[in-house]
């Protein structure tokens, strides 16, 4: 059984599903800021980079969950 689901107290529940909250609010935010920064950009000028920051970029994202 995995420990974070493992009930300790009263509250261990309560913490464990606001730990959830705030990880899906905080992937959405990188989520949403991503999109505001790169999201809107034309695919042409993302084409003709060398692919390192983008590459480097997709890494981020996913080592965020996203």
């Amino acid at each position: 059984m995995d420990d974070r689901w493992r009930r300790v107290g009263i509250g261990s529940t309560t913490r464990s599903h606001t730990d959830e909250i705030l990880a899906a609010t905080s992937r959405a935010k990188l989520a949403w800021v991503w999109n505001e920064r790169w999201g809107n950009e034309d695919r042409a000028t993302e084409s003709a980079l060398d692919g390192q920051s983008t590459l480097g970029a997709e890494r981020r994202l996913k080592r965020a969950g996203l």
